[in-house]
């Protein structure tokens, strides 16, 4: 049995970017963003990039990018929809809902961050982030540009 979910994040690829890269979105600005996002999910936990995640039942499933985690296997694949906004997919079966969702807040976290000092550091900032976690074991993220 699998139950697969997707996550909708605020992550849109321009449509000057869908248009200049027509179909070769792997080498667009936001997709080395998406793929600088996943690698630091990799490095906290675990595992590698692939372009297919897995079902429940063993079944690959084809996509855009992928991160597989150690406390995660099946993975978590990234596609881009027609419009241009960035569709996280997993098999939710079973508990891996919640492993699935958490992995896919981090990404959507680390993309946000990149996507800011990127930019902060175009228009001339010198860039810093500083992690800490609450009480409640979140993650929070403060980027600051110093110019």
């Amino acid at each position: 049995m699998s139950l697969e979910a997707s996550y909708s994040t605020d992550i849109v690829v321009p449509k000057t970017q869908m248009m200049s890269f027509q179909g070769n979105l792997k080498e667009s600005p936001c997709m080395d963003i998406l793929r600088l996002a996943m690698k630091k999910v990799i490095e906290e936990r675990g595992v590698k990039l692939d372009t297919s995640y897995t079902d429940n039942e063993g079944k690959i499933i084809g996509c855009l990018i992928s991160v597989r985690t150690n406390d995660f296997p099946r993975g978590v694949g990234a596609d881009i929809e027609g419009d241009g906004r960035v569709v996280f997919r997993y098999d939710a079966y079973g508990n891996a809902g919640t492993k699935g969702k958490a992995i896919c807040d981090e990404i959507n976290q680390n993309y946000n961050v990149i996507a800011v000092m990127k930019a902060q550091k175009r228009l001339g900032f010198n860039v810093d982030a500083k992690v800490r976690k609450t009480s409640s074991g979140q993650r929070v993220v403060t980027v600051v540009g110093v110019r």
